[in-house]
């Protein structure tokens, strides 16, 4: 009896503890990478949602390109989700059009980082590498903008 309780202890604690990880945190790239946060432990996760619709998106993807140019190898990765739905093989057309050269989810992680209804474009959150979201940024950013939001979110530990 008591090795049949400690087995079942054993195992619900398994599970509890497996669920708690950050393994579910893994997306897919429209260029068929993967995103996976457990593997950037030390980076923060930059994620915008724009639509080809919107102008200040659009404007904001050369402020998303430098800032993910300068800060991909140290301590932050830039991630687009299209806000538009569209199908792969348009959101490759779009990333080409636009010289989108951050990666670019095929899937809208909303619902699994707990982000809720995108009210605004461009919408661009900082989570860390537990799917904590840190900072909710609206409307377009400016790179100076990106950069003091990273620093205060490293400040804060």
């Amino acid at each position: 009896m008591f090795k049949t309780i400690a087995t079942i202890t054993i195992l619900f604690l398994s599970c509890v503890l497996s669920a708690c990880s950050n393994d579910h945190l893994s997306f897919k790239t429209v260029k068929g990478g993967v995103i996976n946060f457990k593997k950037h432990q030390d980076k923060l996760m930059v994620i915008n949602y724009w639509s080809a619709t919107c102008l200040p998106c659009i404007k904001e993807i050369k402020v998303l390109n430098t800032f993910y140019q300068q800060h991909r190898h140290s301590d932050a990765i830039v991630i687009g989700v299209n806000y538009d739905d569209v199908p792969p093989k348009k959101l490759k057309q779009l990333i080409k059009h636009f010289d989108i050269q951050y990666p670019v989810l095929v899937n809208d992680p909303a619902n699994i980082l707990a982000i809720g209804h995108i009210n605004y474009l461009p919408m661009t959150y900082i989570f860390n590498a537990h799917g904590k979201k840190l900072v909710s940024l609206v409307g377009p950013q400016r790179l100076v903008q990106l950069q003091n939001s990273l620093a205060q979110v490293k400040q804060m530990g």
